[in-house]
């Protein structure tokens, strides 16, 4: 998972200096898509220089990775049925793959309670919410 998010960092970073001439708005791209979707994004753009350029990203940021995650919630349900996988299976892949908790847990519920459990403790390890992780393991 560190090498997956360092990877993410570094080319969001490398493509947002390239494609738009910033750092800045690299690190905040990639740092929403590598971390936790936008809750990320607005605690990073509170430490990033500010100016209208970067509202407008940030906003953007926040709106895509929103609209992104929501359709997973919708999607990603039906497909594990289809792919044949377990509760367990299902948590797992919902809190690996989507970027936002609220979202995670939506869709890890529409399958099951376990499989809510699991996505929710997942998609905690993956934040490194330790306090989160710790209590929602007492779950399982």
């Amino acid at each position: 998972m560190v090498c997956s998010l360092g990877a993410t960092l570094v080319l969001g970073i490398l493509l947002g200096r390239r494609l738009l001439g910033s750092t800045a708005i690299g690190v905040l791209t990639a740092g929403a898509m590598a971390i936790c979707g936008a809750s990320a994004a607005m605690a990073l753009a509170s430490v990033l220089p500010r100016n209208e350029e970067m509202q407008k990203h940030t906003l953007l940021t926040v709106v895509v990775i929103t609209v992104l995650s929501t359709a997973c919630m919708i999607i990603y349900p039906p497909l594990t049925q289809a792919l044949g996988l377990d509760a367990t299976d299902a948590g797992i892949f919902l809190g690996a793959t989507i970027h936002d908790v609220a979202q995670v847990v939506g869709a890890g519920y529409m399958i099951s309670p376990e499989a809510g459990d699991m996505g929710t403790v997942v998609k905690a390890a993956a934040r490194g919410d330790a306090v989160a992780g710790g209590c929602a393991g007492r779950l399982l």
